[in-house]
């Protein structure tokens, strides 16, 4: 488990979507197996949920107005397991390339409605 950062520099959250509570987190550390959310939870990260990009409420308010948001889906398939044939592959880097597009498009929405 991952530390939360100690600085005032600019930080940069990595956007993962939780299969427990089907709602996108901001972690600190993607790479991490049970990376921490800025909320507090442990998370378990997948690449993609099945259903429409929730972000996670508590995460998008306690952000620090200097905060960075990424999707990281790209990030988080480095240090997932493999799947075991290249067409299997190949579907799951689709869907998660589209994961992240959707996540882009909830952060648009979630700026324009806070400002």
């Amino acid at each position: 488990m991952t530390e939360p950062p100690v600085s005032s520099e600019r930080l940069v959250f990595a956007l993962l979507p939780d299969i427990t509570d089907r709602h996108v987190h901001a972690v600190y550390d993607p790479a991490d197996v049970l990376p921490l959310s800025l909320c507090g939870l442990n998370i378990l990260p997948d690449l993609y949920l099945p259903t429409v990009v929730i972000l996670c409420g508590r995460c998008m308010a306690l952000r620090p107005d200097n905060a960075t948001l990424y999707p990281a889906t790209s990030e988080r398939r480095a240090y997932a397991q493999p799947a075991a044939t290249w067409p299997a592959a190949l579907g799951r880097w689709w869907r998660g390339w589209r994961y992240d597009g959707r996540v882009r498009r909830a952060l648009v929405v979630e700026q324009r409605r806070h400002g």
